[in-house]
């Protein structure tokens, strides 16, 4: 059976209201700030509302914030709007500067075809190259040293022997002939008075180098037009 002392005892009124100023006493621990009124935990040196150091009197120039908004990074990428707005710039501007460039390469090739030509066509005098390998031959070369010279010769006569093959042509009558660059060994029997080699350089006449019949030459003389048959 139980005693009195194995339960506490019930609280008084008294005790209630007690324990209520406590609780009161330890919530309103603290102070206010003397310049804006904030509350001010007890021990506080800066009022975080409007900066006042308690200590010196001094307030701050500004009162501690969170920053509105954190800064972008600077290697965070520019958004995308911005990107696709520059790079669709730059995707503009390309076609255009290499088409520009290709027209330019364009001109100046066909601006150097142009002074090419004309400068071809102004120092082009067939006479005078003709006469400048003319003058390279020698006397006592042979049908392959000339053609390595001249050129294969517009057209290639002999002089007929009037017998045996030739006997129906006069003695010394041109004969055309075929060259070829054994034309002396295919010719054999039949150049023995000897053969000349046809060229010409211009319209105004033709230049014959002659040959002797063992295939040396003897030297080139110039044939005009009107004495041409």
């Amino acid at each position: 059976m139980s005693t009195a002392s194995d339960h506490p005892a019930a609280a008084t009124g008294d005790d209630l209201l007690a324990g209520l100023e406590g609780l009161a006493e330890g919530a309103t621990a603290g102070t206010t700030c003397p310049q804006c009124r904030g509350f001010l935990p007890s021990g506080a040196v800066l009022c975080t509302s409007c900066g006042l150091n308690l200590q010196s009197g001094q307030r701050l120039a500004t009162a501690v914030q969170v920053s509105a908004a954190p800064v972008r990074k600077a290697a965070e990428p520019a958004p995308k709007a911005v990107r696709g707005k520059v790079l669709g710039d730059q995707r503009d501007r390309t076609p255009a500067n290499w088409g520009l460039f290709g027209k330019a390469i364009v001109a100046a090739a066909i601006v150097a075809g142009i002074v090419y030509c004309y400068y071809e066509f102004s120092s082009y005098d067939p006479k005078a190259q003709g006469n400048a390998m003319l003058a390279q031959l020698k006397p006592g070369m042979t049908p392959k040293q000339v053609v390595d010279i001249c050129g294969k010769p517009r057209e290639v006569f002999r002089l007929a022997t009037g017998r045996g093959l030739d006997a129906q042509y006069a003695l010394g009558e041109p004969v055309k002939a075929e060259y070829s660059d054994d034309f002396t060994t295919a010719y054999k029997d039949r150049i023995a008075l000897g053969f000349f080699f046809v060229y010409r350089f211009t319209p105004a006449g033709d230049h014959h180098v002659l040959f002797d019949g063992s295939g040396a030459m003897l030297g080139h003389i110039e044939i005009p037009n009107i004495f041409r048959e």
